[in-house]
């Protein structure tokens, strides 16, 4: 039965593009989180996908000049957005830098 499942996520990594994020909720109709997390885990030691944080991982691209392509942070953090259906609120000096911008520039730009 393991085998079949690992078959099956194969086949649903195949189907995914190049440098797309793969995470283990994206197989919940094949087993149980368990099995998928061990699946998972034993593609990555056999390197057939990247481990890029606990819980993330992806099919890298290559490139015959650069190697290996991963994604940014921001197309990681995007992704993670996206499976988690929230928002990235930037605070700190990003969201001051931002604040600033918006209200010094952009009102002179539309008067």
């Amino acid at each position: 039965m393991a085998a079949s499942i690992q078959l099956q996520i194969l086949r649903a990594i195949a189907r995914k593009r190049k440098s797309d994020l793969i995470f283990p909720g994206d197989f919940k109709k094949i087993g149980t989180q368990n099995v998928i997390k061990t699946t998972l885990h034993r593609l990555y030691k056999e390197n057939k996908i990247e481990r890029i944080a606990q819980g993330i991982y992806i099919i890298p691209g290559y490139d015959p000049v650069l190697d290996k392509i991963l994604p940014s942070l921001d197309e990681i953090a995007h992704a993670i957005v996206h499976r988690d259906k929230t928002r990235i609120m930037p605070s700190g000096a990003h969201a001051y830098i931002n604040w600033d911008f918006q209200h010094r520039f952009l009102p002179n730009w539309f008067t």
